[in-house]
């Protein structure tokens, strides 16, 4: 099993990019969020639920995103607009 964070799955698709906040009178940096498309089908009805995740969260299903664009030369949008022309 590879564990990994979402920003850097291959499968993480960025819906707010990292950013820094104010916060006590504190700049402090914080991960953006985003959708999880490797967990996004309900497997009990196949039917397709967004499942958003923060970016820094850890996943058990984490796929570097720069070897697998080199290694199936797809992207995830690339792969999304794949899925959704089917």
């Amino acid at each position: 099993m590879n564990h990994g964070k979402c920003i850097n799955c291959w499968w993480y698709k960025v819906l707010h990019n990292k950013g820094y906040f104010i916060v006590g009178g504190k700049l402090i940096s914080k991960y953006g969020n985003g959708i999880c498309y490797c967990h996004t089908v309900n497997p009990g009805t196949d039917i397709e639920e967004p499942h958003a995740v923060d970016g820094d969260s850890w996943c058990p299903d984490y796929c570097n995103r720069e070897k697998t664009n080199k290694k199936e030369k797809l992207t995830l949008d690339d792969w999304l607009t794949k899925i959704k022309e089917k």
